[in-house]
């Protein structure tokens, strides 16, 4: 019983590491470019948004 368990917690400690740099890989590598390819469609604050009428100011959206 005691191999076995430990076994289990090898098990989940290896597949734990294995994500946690994948994430810290994507965070690196794919989120920076997915932010600045999102960064590059915002307007300036107070600016109105194309077929926006209005000073710019938008509620949030709550769903």
């Amino acid at each position: 019983m005691t191999i076995t368990v430990t076994a289990l917690g090898l098990s989940l400690t290896a597949a734990t590491v294995i994500l946690f740099v994948r994430l810290v890989q994507f965070g690196i590598e794919d989120l920076t470019g997915v932010l600045g390819e999102q960064a590059s469609h915002l307007h300036g604050a107070g600016h109105a948004m194309p077929g926006d009428h209005g000073t710019g100011a938008v509620a949030p959206d709550r769903g």
